[in-house]
């Protein structure tokens, strides 16, 4: 994503991003450890829970995307130079970059 293009505004759909990336990944690891299904009150085989909530998770990281123009056919749209630094967000977001907009002074004082 080029510099400067996320702003504080945008600070809610990074958050909700990682929230969702972070249970995805975790629901991911625990029904690698065990299974994807289990048995239910009756005894019954039955899908894992784990299962819905990564789909649920997936579902958020898919519209917090969204919010946030990471889909292909934003990015096509998005034309900004590039500018990409060390920044571990930046890391993380594998070379896309956040940065917060630095908020103006008030005219009135």
């Amino acid at each position: 994503m080029p510099t400067g293009l996320l702003t504080l505004a945008d600070s809610q759909a990074v958050e909700r991003m990682c929230v969702a990336w972070a249970r995805f990944r975790e629901c991911q690891r625990k029904i690698g450890q065990l299974t994807m299904f289990s048995r239910d009150s009756t005894g019954q085989l039955a899908m894992s829970p784990l299962v819905r909530i990564q789909s649920l998770a997936a579902k958020e990281m898919h519209l917090a995307g969204d919010a946030l123009g990471l889909s292909p056919v934003a990015r096509a749209r998005i034309s900004a130079p590039e500018n990409v630094g060390n920044d571990p967000l930046t890391l993380l977001l594998d070379g896309q970059v956040y940065r917060p907009a630095v908020p103006r002074k008030s005219r009135a004082n």
